[in-house]
């Protein structure tokens, strides 16, 4: 039996306009996604542009993998999945409601998904990490 398995790696780059990557790793394979974000889906948030770009990375999955690894270089994001109480409520309500309805989207996505999300530090010569940063940069200043 073959065992098939997936390292995601996203990032949200933010400013005027909001970008987000998603670099797949499968054995030798490499496979990229970018696109801009609306706004108002983030509401100028930076973080909640990494947990979409989280969501999206399972979205736009076409198979079933036996273990899917996502890293992301925001630590309240990976803390905010992972259940950590740490993690503060924003004092904007909007963006509230918004990181809930992410998190119930998340939840309904990867209940039959066996998905690990860690942490890694950002700008950290991480090949995957950097590749991602470098195309949300580049996707934000399209027009």
């Amino acid at each position: 039996m073959n065992i098939m398995n997936l390292d995601i790696f996203t990032d949200c780059s933010g400013g005027k306009s909001f970008g987000i990557a998603i670099l797949y790793l499968e054995d030798e394979l490499e496979y990229t996604f970018k696109s801009k974000v609306p706004k108002l889906m983030v509401d100028g948030s930076v973080e909640l542009g990494e947990f979409y770009a989280i969501i999206k990375s399972l979205q736009l999955l076409d198979k079933k993998y036996d273990k899917i690894t996502i890293y992301t270089d925001s630590l309240n994001c990976y803390n905010y999945i992972n259940g950590f109480s740490k993690v503060k409520p924003f004092s904007n309500k909007k963006i509230n409601i918004i990181k809930r309805h992410m998190m119930s989207e998340y939840e309904k996505i990867v209940e039959n998904l066996n998905v690990e999300v860690r942490h890694i530090k950002a700008h950290c010569d991480v090949y995957g990490n950097e590749k991602c940063d470098k195309m949300a940069k580049n996707v934000k200043c399209l027009r």
